[in-house]
């Protein structure tokens, strides 16, 4: 039941803060901790309690002095941290409720609330900064600010708080509330202080080896503060890299890797250099029993602890990876990143604009589990091609290929076809603005025909060069196989007899809901056979 009296009311008689005037009002038991997710707008009605009550009421917290040595110190609200906050708020304003079984979530909250977001961090980092980031990621990944987060300060009870921390794992509240969060977001300090921290490796861990109960990787980002900016590694695109936000558009086929490459390479290097020698066994817990145990469960794993290493460093790594040339040629030791990446877990690789140094390189180490690679503009050729299709053949994950602007010719495309015969995971292939021409369009309609269990639903040969013979062997493909849901073939040469090949497949071929061959040089009488074929399907014909 909600508590009669102002919780962590002013030492001084101030009248209550918001926030305080929240807790009198709301209030409920939540047995769960894991359920026990605290919203933006609460994280900022806490805020402006500490803006409100620090220098009113004198807090101070434990500050290194010049030799060093900790020492109570008057604090100022943008340097108040959580452990601040957790002897001038979190303890109080929970002790006399319950016994003080209880957290601030439950004097905030009218019932459970599951995260979507789990927040990895370290108490030390200036709370206002992290309510900063959470703020910007809450923008960059479009949840509402009544969505929840998981943060362990304001989730467990803080007065008796090793009673909600069993021995196992598995039976945390960090375990469970990563099993049903979707996203997590670690936030970096200036020192890169939760690197050492092992529960920080182990969220690590959960989040981009294991995944949660639905068996998926989180999507994980990385936040800092810089220069009075928040700075960010996300995690594939985010909605700013779409091509004109449009929230029907999906950021695997439509993101624009050279923004995210402009995003990344304001993230501190001094930050990435440090996360590239991420070693969980050299990290560190209050208690050695939770050391112990956690390197126990890592260790269980499938590669144990060697995976989320190689993880949570490639991540680090792939995001400078664009910059290493000139004056960052040897900025981070470009070897041991390959070699994490190669033993890591990563699932996505959206990249763009590659030093021609470090091409040949990535595709040699690119992880099995890899399920998105984006290497647009990238000056591949057929050689880069062929190793690809290398990969291809052997990846059972790989569902995104774009390769769109490079320099792939009729041979690179079919080292790609001859993967394709036999690759059941890849849902979409952009070859556009390449140089494949009929010849390799028709090996990959030949790969289409001979694979019945072929996953392709969506391809781009727009710009290609290609002539009659391709749009012929693509028009028989598309009735041997109805996989294609796109068809992206704009500014090539097909002429009006390739398109009256179109037409058998566009009528076999009813789940077809984009179909462009603009600029194709297709007569007026062509495509209005077309536009009859097409129908009243729906979908976009552009011709």
């Amino acid at each position: 039941q909600p508590a009669a009296q102002p919780a962590a009311q002013s030492a001084t008689g101030d009248a209550p803060t918001a926030l305080e005037r929240r807790m009198m009002k709301a209030g409920c038991e939540i047995p769960q901790v894991h359920e026990r997710g605290i919203t933006i707008q609460e994280l900022r009605l806490v805020r402006e309690h500490v803006q409100a009550r620090c220098e009113t009421d004198g807090w101070q917290g434990l500050r290194p002095d010049g030799s060093g040595k900790m020492v109570p110190t008057a604090v100022k609200p943008e340097d108040v941290n959580l452990y601040d906050v957790n002897e001038y708020l979190l303890k109080p304003a929970t002790k006399d409720v319950r016994g003080g079984r209880c957290s601030l979530v439950e004097r905030l909250a009218s019932g459970p609330r599951k995260p979507l977001v789990f927040l990895s961090h370290a108490w030390s980092h200036p709370f206002f900064r992290t309510v900063e980031i959470i703020e910007q990621h809450m923008v960059d990944r479009e949840y509402a600010d009544h969505d929840a987060v998981w943060i362990c300060a304001f989730a467990i009870r803080q007065n008796d708080p090793g009673a909600e921390i069993p021995d196992h794992i598995t039976e945390s509240p960090f375990f469970l509330a990563l099993r049903v969060a979707q996203m997590t977001l670690i936030v970096m300090g200036e020192q890169a202080e939760l690197l050492g921290r092992m529960w920080c490796g182990l969220e690590a861990h959960l989040s981009m080896v294991e995944g949660n109960q639905e068996g998926r990787t989180l999507t994980t980002d990385i936040y800092t503060m810089s220069e009075g900016k928040v700075e960010r590694l996300t995690d594939g695109f985010i909605r700013e890299d779409v091509s004109n936000g449009d929230p029907n558009v999906s950021p695997a086929e439509w993101g624009r890797p050279h923004l995210k490459k402009e995003r990344d390479a304001r993230f501190p290097l001094a930050l990435v250099g440090k996360a590239m020698q991420f070693t969980l066994a050299k990290a560190a817990t209050s208690e050695e029993s939770d050391a112990t145990n956690i390197l126990k469960y890592v260790r269980a794993g499938d590669g144990g602890e060697t995976v989320v290493n190689c993880t949570f460093r490639a991540r680090s790594f792939i995001s400078v990876l664009p910059l290493l040339q000139g004056e960052l040629a040897n900025a981070v030791d470009a070897e041991a990143g390959f070699k994490a990446l190669k033993g890591s877990v990563l699932t996505k690789l959206p990249l763009s604009s590659l030093p021609q140094a470090h091409t040949a390189g990535l595709l040699t180490s690119l992880p099995l589990p890899l399920m998105e690679l984006i290497m647009a503009n990238s000056k591949l050729d057929d050689g880069h091609a062929a190793t690809l299709g290398a990969f291809l053949k052997k990846s059972n994950a790989l569902r995104v290929l774009r390769l769109g602007g490079n320099k792939i010719t009729h041979v690179g495309c079919v080292s790609l076809a001859e993967a394709l015969k036999t690759n059941t995971s890849l849902t979409l292939l952009n070859l556009g603005s390449n140089k494949v021409g009929s010849d390799g369009v028709v090996a990959i309609a030949n790969a289409l025909m001979h694979n019945a269990k072929t996953a392709l639903r969506v391809l781009w040969i727009d710009e290609n060069a290609v002539g009659k013979p391709g749009g012929v062997a693509l028009g028989k493909a598309m009735v041997g196989n109805t996989s294609l849901i796109e068809m992206h073939m704009s500014g090539n040469d097909f002429g009006s007899e390739a398109a009256e090949a179109f037409l058998p497949g566009l009528k076999a071929h009813p789940t077809l809901v984009k179909f462009n061959v603009r600029s194709c040089g297709i007569s007026e009488e062509g495509q209005s056979s077309l536009k009859k074929a097409w129908g009243q399907r729906g979908g976009l014909l552009s011709v």
